[in-house]
């Protein structure tokens, strides 16, 4: 019999499967992505137009975006009540040859970081290995399908390009509903049996401006992976050269607490969830820190009984 796959769509309730000086303006502005992405709104970035109306005719098929959340947005809710889009799809999923990182410089006492991911070979000039493990580093999330529309959203509300940049990559989407449905996708994967081959648009996407390879993998140690397998998307990456080459800042626990709701709800493998709930968190003011409780209003927002 066929597992089943690990796939939910939202479009209402989702399935519960598996789903310095220098910089206190960027953390100011980090911060208030978070707690206020209403504002963000401001922030008009145009490099993601809504294809509706390049195509009002509705003659071709509205494109659509791969993107793969890490942090908060692993919670369906924070994508929903929060941030006010529809994913079309989403399934939990594994981004091999990165880690993920919390260097993204939040309010220090209140919400300290934010999480972002890096390479385990640092694609950078003069950049070097952030990892010297021989396993093949992974970083456990969820990959949505958004619409043009809502992916700039997401663009907005997480500061981009201010805080965050885009990040190319190419994830795996979980193998059945195994509790070790990520590890076992990375394993299939690392043997040439698994994961999507690309597209027939993809190899545009393999390049960054100077004609550089963007996927960690091609550089690393998950031979004899080819650069066909998996899902290519988008990610997000700290925006600041000295953020990824600098040291972590232990986050709120409450920011941790809504990476760990994200994480169970789409059954991410025990292993990482166990792994997330081991993070050492920072020192925080108020309570344990505000992302928990901004969740929460947000789900009141819109009618729902906010999480416990």
């Amino acid at each position: 019999m066929q597992p089943k796959k690990r796939v939910a769509r939202i479009l209402g309730t989702p399935r519960r499967r598996h789903r310095s000086s220098s910089l206190l303006p960027a953390t100011l502005l980090a911060t208030a992505f978070l707690l206020l992405p209403t504002t963000s709104r401001c922030c008009a970035l145009s490099a993601f137009a809504n294809d509706n109306n390049n195509n009002p005719t509705g003659s071709k098929k509205t494109k659509t975006y791969k993107y793969f959340a890490f942090g908060s947005n692993m919670a369906s809710s924070t994508m929903i009540d929060m941030r006010d889009v529809s994913p079309i799809d989403s399934t939990a999923a594994i981004l091999p040859g990165h880690v993920l990182r919390f260097n993204v410089p939040g309010l220090p006492l209140v919400e300290p970081s934010w999480a972002s991911i890096e390479p385990v070979v640092d694609d950078e000039p003069g950049g070097a290995a952030t990892d010297d493990n021989d396993d093949v580093a992974v970083v456990h999330g969820v990959l949505y399908e958004l619409s043009g529309e809502d992916f700039a959203t997401i663009c907005r509300t997480e500061g981009v390009p201010f805080a965050y940049s885009l990040h190319r990559c190419r994830v795996l989407p979980y193998a059945g509903d195994g509790k070790t449905a990520g590890a076992d996708a990375l394993r299939r994967a690392k043997a040439g049996v698994g994961g999507a081959a690309a597209g027939p648009d993809d190899d545009d996407d393999r390049r960054d401006d100077d004609g550089r390879s963007n996927y960690t993998t091609e550089v690393s140690k998950m031979t004899p992976m080819t650069t066909d397998w998996g899902v290519p998307a988008f990610t997000l990456r700290a925006a600041r050269r000295g953020w990824r080459r600098g040291r972590d800042a232990p986050p709120s626990r409450s920011y941790l607490n809504v990476l760990i709701r994200g994480a169970r709800e789409y059954e991410l493998d025990g292993a990482y969830v166990r792994e997330l709930e081991g993070t050492r968190s920072g020192m925080t003011l108020i309570g344990n820190g505000l992302a928990e409780g901004m969740l929460r209003l947000a789900e009141r927002r819109k009618g729902k009984n906010p999480m416990r």
